[in-house]
């Protein structure tokens, strides 16, 4: 899921409800703007809404259908604040769209060092050998390479980089975030 358009339908929700609407206006209102991958869901939610009338439970479905964590604490926060009269609804969603702001600048951060990582790790595989083929422009060492120790040597380095490349790579890599309540993203 997009993080940076789910910002912008809780945004939206947020203005509909400190405009006076109720929860299920500040839907249908959200569900006017197109933002992707979460327009759809909106309209799906609404037809659930007109055809059961179960709030709760229309909204726990909404949260499932995206199958992720910052959705999930939006659906408890909508359903328990509405359980409590709505009190306290529009600061407590202000405060999660504060909170999804800065989680996706810190995975931003995370991913920018990740590249960083990742490109070091690739001029770490690279640079050894870039060495090797100015040292074969000597006679003598381009010699002790073409022979059988000098080929084992070579190997057995050439190995031990991909190992060491494959470890970094596998030290850079991002775990994915588990969702609260509806599984796996």
């Amino acid at each position: 899921m997009n993080h940076s358009a789910w910002v912008v339908f809780e945004e939206a929700f947020i203005s509909c409800l400190q405009s006076g609407l109720g929860i299920v206006d500040a839907f249908r209102l959200s569900a006017e703007f197109p933002i992707e991958g979460v327009t759809p869901k909106i309209e799906a939610l609404l037809a659930e809404i007109d055809s059961t009338s179960n709030l709760e439970t229309s909204i726990r479905n909404f949260g499932r259908s995206f199958k992720d964590a910052k959705v999930d604490l939006f659906v408890e926060i909508v359903i328990l604040c509405h359980g409590t009269g709505s009190q306290n609804l529009v600061s407590s969603l202000q405060n999660h769209v504060r909170a999804v702001r800065h989680e996706i600048k810190a995975l931003g951060d995370v991913k920018a060092r990740t590249g960083a990582i990742l490109g070091v790790a690739k001029l770490g595989l690279f640079a050894p050998w870039l060495l090797v083929l100015m040292l074969c422009f000597n006679e003598a060492n381009r010699s002790a390479y073409f022979s059988l120790t000098g080929f084992l040597i070579l190997s057995a380095v050439f190995v031990t980089t991909l190992i060491a490349y494959r470890w970094v790579y596998l030290l850079g890599r991002q775990k994915s975030l588990q969702s609260s309540f509806g599984g796996n993203r």
